[in-house]
């Protein structure tokens, strides 16, 4: 899906360079971890690259997040790369939890989540609709928004890369059992922190559009992304002054 969804930036007006091992393969991964942390460390320190668009999810970024330098650029990607989502909140810098190649691919022009990422890039507001639930409890909340697959956030906490409070919109939290839910909370409240864990969950659906990740400043980016799970990097470029860039790189099943 690599060249696909790089045809389709470059058609948004978007400039697309690809990582040095994009294509690369290495058992499951893309690569080696070596090879995987050059290129993400050539996307963060190149200053023509805006946003880093992650290739796929899977496994692997916990294998070397802790070698990753600060993420000082946009993240764009869901499932496995949470963990990079969660490295760009603790820095302060938001990110999107995203569709990703192969979606940006594949998806119709009109498709709800290609409009939600194109306006997300463009630095346009995004709304966000559902259907009560009897269950709900209204009112108003604010707060960090951070997305990610639960799984990987559960895993996370108390590392370095746990998030203190948000709410957020956990990929595949409503496929869970509620318990999963309940022992994130509960493992946070037990790791000593003063602030629990608050826990909003407000979608189950990486591919129902786009979503800013963290708190902090919004800015604008696009580089080459980290693929876990077997798809590599591509990186991209804003179309001139004020615009918005994204990435491209290989989708989800290859």
């Amino acid at each position: 899906y690599i060249d696909q969804a790089s045809s389709r930036l470059r058609a948004w007006g978007y400039k697309v360079s690809e990582g040095a091992y994009a294509r690369a393969q290495w058992g499951r991964f893309a690569g080696t971890d070596e090879e995987r942390l050059q290129d993400i460390k050539e996307a963060l320190e190149d200053p023509t690259v805006d946003f880093i668009l992650c290739s796929r999810g899977g496994y692997g970024l916990q294998r070397i997040i802790d070698r990753i330098a600060p993420i000082g650029k946009p993240i764009i990607g869901f499932s496995d790369i949470t963990a990079l989502h969660n490295k760009a909140a603790v820095c302060g810098v938001p990110s999107l939890h995203s569709i990703m190649c192969k979606h940006i691919a594949t998806l119709p022009e009109e498709s709800e989540p290609i409009v939600a990422l194109r306006k997300a890039l463009k630095g346009e507001p995004l709304e966000y609709r559902w259907e009560a639930h009897p269950l709900n409890r209204f009112g108003a909340a604010e707060g960090p928004l951070i997305g990610g697959n639960l799984s990987v956030l559960y895993g996370l906490q108390g590392t370095a890369f746990s998030i203190q409070h948000a709410a957020f919109s956990p990929e595949g939290a409503l496929r869970s059992a509620p318990r999963r839910v309940r022992g994130a909370r509960r493992q946070a409240q037990r790791r000593g922190r003063r602030d629990p864990l608050r826990l909003a969950s407000l979608t189950s659906s990486p591919s129902g559009g786009a979503g800013f990740c963290a708190a902090g400043r919004r800015g604008h980016g696009g580089a080459s992304g980290d693929a876990c799970g077997g798809a590599g990097f591509c990186a991209a470029s804003p179309r001139g002054p004020g615009g918005s860039p994204s990435g491209g790189a290989p989708a989800e099943g290859g």
